[in-house]
């Protein structure tokens, strides 16, 4: 049997107390934050594979055992270009470096502005071309949340379909298959 291990919440297969949520931050500062796993661990769990979950990082082994033991790490990730999350992000990247088994970076953004040319260099530029080039050492594609974040890529030397696809939000996941999209008056991101 394949185990993936994910950067979520604890699993909701999981049985959890409150103090150990609380004392570990399982939740990330933010309960929002069991949303758009939750249907990764839903679509990822078959007869065949078990997730397991790194209660964003309070549960991470080492890398080494990471290696061993699970074939795939997944990222389902939020709008985590930008500079508050350069440290965690460069941590991420350290981690990510001594990987041996694929990665998958699910729904990753930005908090940009609609309108935000990406012609100027910003101060994360570094730390996310670190962690990009990292995952796709390991992975074929980053999923992007939106089009203004594949912007935001290409302004760094990325090129759609080659590096990244736009996916969109991992929420979208707790819906299943069956989901159907279409055009949408509001700006994506």
């Amino acid at each position: 049997m394949d185990t993936v291990l994910i950067r979520a919440t604890p699993s909701p297969l999981e049985r959890v107390d409150p103090s150990d949520v609380w004392r570990l931050n399982a939740y990330h500062n933010n309960s929002g934050n069991v949303a758009f796993p939750f249907g990764l661990f839903r679509h990822l769990t078959t007869e065949s594979t078990s997730v397991e979950s790194d209660w964003y990082g309070a549960r991470l082994p080492e890398p080494e055992e990471v290696n061993d033991r699970y074939s795939m790490y997944v990222l389902p990730m939020a709008n985590d270009f930008g500079g508050h999350f350069t440290s965690e992000m460069a941590r991420m990247t350290r981690f990510i470096e001594q990987l041996t088994i694929p990665v998958a970076v699910v729904g990753i953004g930005g908090a940009f502005a609609i309108d935000d040319p990406f012609d100027a260099p910003k101060p994360f530029d570094g730390v996310a071309k670190d962690f990009i080039n990292a995952v796709l050492e390991r992975s074929s594609l980053i999923g992007l949340r939106g089009e203004i974040t594949g912007r935001y890529l290409e302004s760094l030397g990325y090129t759609a379909e080659q590096h990244f696809r736009v996916i969109g939000d991992p929420t979208l996941y707790n819906l299943g298959p069956t989901l159907q999209t279409g055009p949408s008056n509001t700006a994506p991101i």
